[in-house]
């Protein structure tokens, strides 16, 4: 269960102008807080994307839309579009209630389609008949390369029929690698069910989403009914939306960006994990890191990966210069270094994210840096550069990233990914990924690798923040969005207490009557739904200083979103009207109660 939550415009709004990547002369989008009736955005080309510039990095969970629309992503960048993350979406199958469309791959089965009443009422749920024994299911990808480190959530509803046993729900990659699998048991009614997983750092390209009975031994005619399948991007199972369906639709679309280390600069600062056979390596050596620096030319060296600070057991260590260069050095004796230092700088904006990596051939002595946007694509950083021939001593101290161990000349921005290959492009021996940890995690395990890793000082994972946030619309025809908000949301402290109603309505319509008054049938034009939204014995810091600041900024000029319980009822989320009256009554001691009443259309 969720504390409710405030979903007000505190991204777009503050930013600079909204700009368009499509045409000259299509609308601007709108946010909330400039929001005017009978104004849009209609891109005059497809797939069209609205961008906008936060001038730097600021975070968001959420997204809200209304309009005529069908598919749509949002989207974050950290340098100037060069790459982008996806961070939230609409229903990104095709024909998710056609089972026997060419998009679903149907091994050993065939589809009989619109036989049976589906949940919503309708006659266009499809069952599923196994042709022949053995392994036998179904199967539809999602073409991208834009899923690194992203969680997707996979949803289906699905009734028994003749089938025994238990259906496997599975997200891979396009190789076939299983990022997540749930084995859910049918029963006569109708049941929702999903599964989870996020993807590794570089995977292979496309998502696979699978609906496989577990049951191989069967007889033919087997079969189980199918209906409404979802693939999203998040750890939820957002309320079900056909696809496509470029219908008029007010959609909340919740996300939590890649996790991130983020570094203060401040000394002790860092994430560490203590020294192993695994992570001494000393032959050839692969290092590899995602990083955001708020200053790529820093006024003093700063670590970027460090095993060296206990003189006697420096194994390796890299940084980056006060000139924007890469420095690597190896200890091949604990005490003495071998320096090599990039030929060119690094040349990243600051504030920005880039990938790094260097190699070095103890036989050779030869040390290579590389830069990438998506970290599967290198680039030479500069040329090679020429050392002398030997490895890297086996020392004690542990492995520390963003700093030394000790907390010496500490970064200042952000550590998304980094890992430790022994042998260049060889096995990954340690793995730093941030969404293993959860957010203001001081310690977790790798998920790829194992080790532990500890975060220090005032290092912390949080969500990660991006200085350019998107929406892409991917629809046939162009959209015409009216309302289009990117947000942080803001959350009450307290529960609501038993007078909230969410899903009364009035009906608002007008009926037809003969001559002599009766009823002779009625045109329903909406359904609305008003609420007192009352939130008891919050602090008065809360009301004074967090509560009132964003009504006066927001929630009072312009609809905003609200949703009671976004955990267990995301289906109840709604654009409001918080109407002209703010009470804020005072309660014994430091307490107070805060109450608007809100009004807008019932889901």
């Amino acid at each position: 269960m969720a504390k409710p939550k405030f979903l007000y415009d505190n991204r777009l709004s503050d930013a600079t102008p909204v700009a368009s990547s499509t045409a000259a002369g299509d609308y601007n989008v709108l946010n909330l807080r400039d929001w005017r009736p009978y104004t849009w955005w209609k891109p005059s080309a497809m797939p069209a994307t609205v961008r906008v510039d936060c001038g730097l990095q600021r975070s968001a969970d959420y997204a809200i839309l209304s309009g005529v629309f069908d598919a749509v992503q949002v989207v974050g960048s950290n340098n100037n579009w060069a790459t982008e993350e996806m961070l939230a979406s609409s229903n990104l199958l095709a024909a998710s209630e056609a089972f026997g469309d060419v998009t679903w791959e149907r091994i050993n089965c065939t589809v009989a389609s619109n036989v049976e009443r589906a949940p919503d009422g309708t006659v266009t749920a499809d069952r599923v008949d196994r042709t022949a024994a053995g392994n036998h299911y179904l199967q539809q990808t999602y073409t991208t390369a834009n899923h690194a480190g992203r969680l997707f959530t996979f949803s289906v509803s699905l009734k028994a029929g003749s089938l025994n046993g238990t259906i496997a729900l599975r997200i891979s990659d396009g190789s076939a690698t299983v990022i997540a699998t749930s084995v859910v048991s049918l029963t006569s009614e109708w049941t929702r069910f999903s599964v989870s997983g996020r993807f590794g750092i570089t995977p292979v390209a496309n998502v696979v989403v699978f609906i496989d009975p577990s049951d191989d031994s069967g007889a033919a005619g087997d079969s189980f009914f199918v209906w409404g399948a979802q693939l999203v991007v998040g750890s939820k199972a957002l309320p079900y939306q056909k696809a496509p369906d470029a219908s008029s639709k007010l959609m909340l679309l919740p996300f939590e960006a890649p996790h991130m280390l983020s570094l203060p600069g401040e000394q002790g600062s860092c994430a560490s994990t203590p020294d192993s056979a695994a992570i001494s390596v000393t032959g050839d050596i692969d290092l590899r890191i995602k990083v955001a620096l708020v200053d790529w030319t820093p006024p003093v060296v700063r670590y970027l990966i460090s095993k060296a600070v206990t003189s006697g057991q420096y194994g390796y260590d890299w940084s980056m210069d006060t000139g924007g260069k890469l420095l690597f050095r190896n200890f091949p004796d604990g005490v003495n270094a071998t320096s090599a230092i990039s030929t060119v700088a690094v040349g990243a904006a600051d504030g920005s994210a880039k990938w790094l990596r260097v190699t070095r051939n103890v036989t050779t002595g030869n040390v290579d840096f590389y830069t990438s946007d998506d970290g599967i694509a290198w680039s030479a950083l500069g040329t090679t550069v020429a050392t002398a021939a030997g490895g890297q001593f086996n020392g004690t101290d542990s492995l520390a990233i963003g700093a030394q161990h000790s907390g010496n000349a500490p970064l200042s921005g952000a550590i998304y990914y980094a890992e430790l290959r022994n042998g260049i492009a060889g096995t990954v021996v340690a793995s730093f990924d941030a969404n293993d940890g959860a957010i203001g995690a001081t310690s977790f395990a790798s998920s790829v690798t194992g080790e532990t890793w500890t975060v220090n000082g005032e290092a912390k994972i949080e969500a990660g923040s991006y200085r350019y946030y998107g929406l892409r619309c991917t629809d046939a025809a162009a959209p015409s969005l009216a309302i289009a908000a990117i947000g942080e949301a803001l959350e009450a402290p307290v529960y609501f207490e038993g007078s909230f109603s969410p899903i009364d309505r009035e009906v608002h319509g007008q009926t037809n009557r003969n001559e002599a008054g009766h009823a002779l049938g009625r045109i329903v034009e909406f359904e609305s739904w008003k609420s007192p939204i009352l939130l008891k014995n919050v602090s008065w810091s809360w009301a004074r200083d967090t509560f009132l600041p964003a009504w006066r900024a927001h929630l009072r000029g312009s609809p905003f979103g609200f949703c009671w319980d976004s955990e267990l009822h995301p289906e109840d989320g709604r654009l409001v009207d918080g109407g002209n009256k703010l009470a804020i009554p005072h309660r014994a001691g430091a307490l107070c109660d805060v109450q608007i009443d809100v009004e807008g259309v019932a889901p």
